[in-house]
């Protein structure tokens, strides 16, 4: 028995469960029920399909909580092939070696080698340049002159954002930090 997942509900249904397409020998995305139910939906007004809803959840709770189980399942599936991806990505400061991809990134937009960036890394004791956190999720950004593409350091992403947003100019950053002197009191 040839099973496919419905689009709409997913769950895997024998494929007699969907309507053909027009004259193809394809199937539709969506079973025979979620299709019927769409189809009578449309024809409401939307205080009765907010009604047709709970009512069909009242009657359906099963399935439903049945789709739901199965979307998070989906949902944490999903999740843990992403963490699998990340942990599989070779990482700097386990010293393993990193993809071609990575360095030649670093090449072109920087111009720095890994080498250059696993450097920096150790002198910088693993942190941020600026706010000196330890508990990174990602790696840290390459800082660098947006004038003159000399790389500066390495910072966490929201160092990172944070003097780009101002520019790159000391005199605002200046400015900010007066500010926050002075509002402090």
């Amino acid at each position: 028995m040839i099973l496919k997942t419905c689009t709409k509900c997913k769950l895997e249904i024998p494929v007699n469960m969907f309507n053909k397409r027009g004259d193809s020998d394809q199937y539709r995305s969506h079973c025979k029920k979620c299709n019927s139910i769409a189809n009578s939906i449309r024809n409401f007004s939307y205080k009765d399909r907010l009604t047709y809803r709970k009512n069909y959840y009242i009657e359906n709770k099963e399935r439903e909580n049945l789709i739901n189980k199965n979307n998070n399942l989906k949902k944490k599936e999903k999740e843990s092939i992403e963490l699998t991806r990340k942990n599989e990505r070779p990482n700097t400061i386990t010293g393993e070696s990193i993809s071609k991809n990575r360095a030649s990134f670093l090449k072109r937009t920087y111009n720095i080698t890994l080498e250059d960036y696993n450097r920096m890394l150790i002198e910088q004791n693993y942190v941020c340049s600026i706010c000196k956190n330890t508990n990174l999720k990602k790696r840290l950004c390459v800082d660098h002159c947006h004038e003159t593409g000399k790389v500066r350091g390495l910072l966490c992403d929201k160092c990172n954002h944070g003097i780009g947003l101002f520019k790159d100019k000391e005199e605002l950053l200046i400015e900010a930090s007066e500010y926050l002197k002075k509002s402090r009191g």
